[in-house]
């Protein structure tokens, strides 16, 4: 396998003028990579595959695809035989026809840009992507002419150049009128009528109706292909991963069968981590030289040719250069992958002694950071063969995907059935109210990205948000859903279904509630419990961001694209690709958990800024490690009580018990002033080693179930109870460890030097303090306003993992619980 690296220049392309609606110019290197995105996804196996396009930095775009292992038509000597000639044809036009069926023309067709193997029976076309991604040449300044011998006559009768020519062929159409065909004229002209005459019967009467002097009368590809006879194309059944095949490598591997094995894709994408670019690469094989920068100017003569010829000569050389991109410092890498790391094994547990040298080295890279990792063609090497094994296997694999965790979203987001034929029946072409601020939000939207910036790239973006609307009536556009569309668009450039039934997947996960057309108690209540978990977490931060010489830097200020958008809107997307490959295994209350480790990350600048410091510093998200912030979020979630971030509007809170949060227990207006999250009986009692029958006694109400054995969370020592109801109170029964903490008494007087006075001595208080930071802190009140009070006490004092009892023990009281009686413990 060889991979071929070509490029053409656009220095004399001219820049479009500014739109008077004032949005931004679209770049024609923009259009021509925007365009590149989907062609390098189409694939037929007699089309020379387009691997890569980019434009670089000098008015050039360059451009990676597959070399053909076939020579061209023009190195072939010989005759074919018949059912060679059959064949031949039969794949031609198959090729033919697949880019008609895309609506692409090839226009450079030629003995040069054919290449058959009579051997192998394989042919391929190449160069078939240059005038789609040009559109023939107007998008680059360029005419990309077609070769006079191998077009029809009518595409150069206004060419005054080769009128003489033009002429010449006319008169052979009128002459093969007056004979049998034009073909048979030309033939007789060139001195191969006795070979026309002898080709196979379909053969020839393809090529007599393909040259007819009137356009109307010549076939099109598909009917050539009925007249060959050669079997329509089957469709087979599409699921998520059927481009998706498994690598095999032998056991006794040679470097080139890895590669073989690889794919060009893949094969590319490891040689980029081994190289210094395309461009270097050019300069390397000699095709483009570096140039002094003020030499562009023009006062300084330039001592050698320009790179690339724009298209002025006759058409039989087309205007862009190539080269084979060498791939020895690649080979030279993978020399030291064993058979092992190359056939590896996902089912079963391995003897980390009896590991091989290569896959020891894996191992100890994936603790490695993620950008080392990224970079590393080993690990790389190692995933793409694990992830080609398990993606191979979906649906049967999904466990072990979903612990693998990469960017199959779809799969993660269960999409299934024919979602090409659903799209397409969706009228994405209505006219809305929306319209007009989608076509204003898109020319905006990850405009640094050519793909989306590219109007290729945003009738596709549009495409999948209006299919969206029109398949939820119920909800509407708000401001960030093209932001939330992006990466679902970028990641599934070619299957705009695949965008559309992902996004229609994820947004009931992830934002349910937020595109209602009155979305405010949702967004509301997601900025509260967020504030909530900040609380919870990092007093310090918490207590500085709410007073700041006397202003509040509330999430309503900064946090609510972050949510409205699931980051998308302010980070990048190589950052949200990493974000959401996490977020895709984990339930709806990560984003809470991300946004926090946002904060934490933040905090050090954070302490040192006043109110306005910090309405600008969000105004352009800072530079984050991304990979930090997963972490960080995982460990947090890890760490934080399943309801202390739930919400009314969480479609997938897991504990459905009698003693978890139910939504008409939860008062949304009372919520939005609490300041820490509050914690279900159910959460204290799966973390306490309370069990709920010994706890509950007979309660013949509905059934429900609760965990009864305490599950590992993190490095948190399960919980610590504090009873703040007065001590006569508490003495009539509480819950199983709690200590008393009576509000009204336990702590200083405040004074005008020290306004959050500290605890006042005692035993439970020293507990408490010796608990600080160590437990999480569940505050039990008379009820959730009295639990709040207490702890907002506490909050100000920096006090870390406070929580509050949901309902208290008004709502023990109401479920009939029996309590435990201080006074009948045992004496430790």
């Amino acid at each position: 396998m060889k991979l071929n690296l070509g490029y053409f220049d656009l220095s004399k392309e001219t820049l479009p003028e500014c739109p008077e609606s004032g949005l931004p110019v679209c770049l024609t290197s923009t259009k021509i990579v925007g365009r590149g995105e989907y062609l390098k996804k189409l694939r037929h196996a007699n089309l020379q595959s387009l691997v890569d396009v980019e434009s670089s930095n000098q008015e050039r775009i360059v451009f990676v695809s597959e070399m053909p292992s076939q020579p061209s038509l023009f190195e072939v000597n010989g005759k074919l035989g018949k059912d060679e000639r059959l064949r031949f044809a039969q794949m031609l036009y198959s090729a033919i026809d697949f880019l008609h069926g895309k609506g692409l023309v090839h226009g450079q067709l030629t003995n040069k840009t054919v290449h058959y193997d009579v051997n192998s029976d394989s042919l391929k076309i190449s160069e078939w992507f240059v005038n789609a991604l040009t559109d023939f040449g107007d998008f680059a300044g360029i005419n990309f002419r077609q070769s006079i011998k191998y077009s029809a006559p009518e595409l150069w009768k206004d060419d005054k150049d080769i009128k003489s020519l033009v002429k010449t062929k006319l008169a052979l159409a009128k002459r093969g009128h007056e004979a049998s065909s034009v073909a048979g004229a030309l033939t007789q002209t060139l001195g191969v009528g006795k070979t026309f005459e002898e080709l196979d019967p379909a053969l020839r009467k393809i090529l007599e109706i393909t040259t007819s002097h009137r356009p109307r009368d010549r076939p099109s590809a598909a009917e050539v292909l009925e007249l060959l006879k050669c079997p329509k194309s089957e469709f087979p059944e599409i699921n998520l991963f059927s481009n998706v095949s498994n690598v095999a490598i032998p056991e006794n591997h040679s470097l080139r069968d890895i590669i073989e094995a690889l794919g060009h894709n893949d094969a590319y994408y490891f040689w980029r981590l081994s190289s210094n670019g395309l461009n270097s690469e050019l300069e390397r094989s000699g095709l483009i030289q570096k140039t002094v920068g003020i030499s562009k100017v023009g006062l300084i003569p330039s001592t050698h040719a320009s790179g690339g010829d724009n298209g002025q000569g006759s058409g039989e050389e087309n205007s862009h250069k190539q080269t084979e991109i060498d791939l020895t410092v690649l080979e030279g890498t993978l020399q030291s992958v064993d058979t092992i790391a190359a056939n590896p094994v996902i089912s079963i547990d391995i003897d980390q002694s009896k590991l091989s040298p290569t896959l020891r080295q894996i191992n100890e890279e994936r603790r490695l950071p993620l950008s080392i990792r990224e970079s590393s063609i080993i690990y790389q090497f190692s995933r793409t063969l694990i992830y080609r094994r398990l993606l191979s296997g979906y649906p049967h694999t999904l466990e072990r995907i979903i612990q693998e965790a990469n960017n199959v979203w779809s799969a993660l987001l269960e999409v299934s059935g024919d979602t090409r034929e659903m799209y397409k029946r969706i009228n994405k072409c209505a006219i809305r109210e929306t319209d007009r601020q989608i076509d204003v939000d898109i020319p905006r939207c990850h405009q640094y990205l050519e793909v989306i910036a590219s109007p290729e790239g945003a009738r596709k973006l549009k495409r999948v948000i209006k299919a969206w609307l029109v398949t939820n009536p119920g909800l509407t556009y708000w401001q960030g859903l093209d932001s939330l569309t992006v990466p679902f668009v970028v990641l599934h450039y070619d299957r705009e279904d695949l965008a559309y039934a992902s996004m229609s997947n994820f947004i009931p996960k992830y934002l349910n509630g937020l595109f209602q057309r009155d979305n405010a108690a949702v967004i509301q209540e997601y900025l509260a419990v967020f504030q909530q978990l900040i609380c919870h977490h990092d007093p310090e931060l918490a207590n500085h961001l709410l007073d700041m010489d006397g202003q509040a830097f509330v999430p309503d200020l900064y946090a609510i694209p972050w949510f409205l958008t699931m980051f998308s809107h302010v980070f990048p997307i190589k950052k949200i690709f990493h974000l959401w490959d996490k977020l895709l295994v984990y339930d709806s209350s990560l984003p809470l958990f991300i946004a926090v480790a946002i904060m934490l990350r933040l905090k050090r600048q954070l302490m040192t800024f006043s109110f306005n410091d910090c309405i600008l510093s969000f105004s352009d998200m800072p530079d984050i490690d991304v990979d930090d912030i997963v972490t960080q979020s995982t460990i947090l979630h890890r760490d934080t009580p399943l309801s202390c971030s739930y919400r009314v509007h969480q479609p997938d809170f897991e504990d459905t018990s009698l003693l978890s949060i139910h939504k008409e227990d939860i008062d949304l207006q009372a919520r939005r002033m609490e300041r820490l999250p509050i914690i279900s009986l159910s959460d204290v009692c799966r973390m306490n080693r309370i069990r709920s029958s010994t706890f509950i006694g007979n309660f013949t109400g509905e059934e429900f179930e609760i965990v009864d054995d305490i599950e590992s969370i993190g490095s948190v020592e399960r919980l610590l109870i504090v009873d703040c109801r007065p001590e006569e109170e508490f003495n009539t029964g509480t819950l199983p460890g709690a200590i008393n903490l009576p509000a009204e008494s336990s702590f200083e007087d405040p004074t005008a030097e020290i306004p959050n006075p500290s605890l006042r001595p005692s035993l439970s208080s020293i507990k408490l303090i010796s608990s600080r930071g160590n437990r999480i802190i569940v505050v039990a009140g008379k009820d959730t306003r009295s639990g709040q009070a207490f702890a907002e006490r506490l909050l100000s004092l920096g006090y870390p993992k406070l929580t509050v009892l949901h309902g208290g023990f008004d709502l023990l009281s109401s479920l009939g619980a029996t309590l435990e009686l201080p006074s009948l413990r045992e004496e430790t």
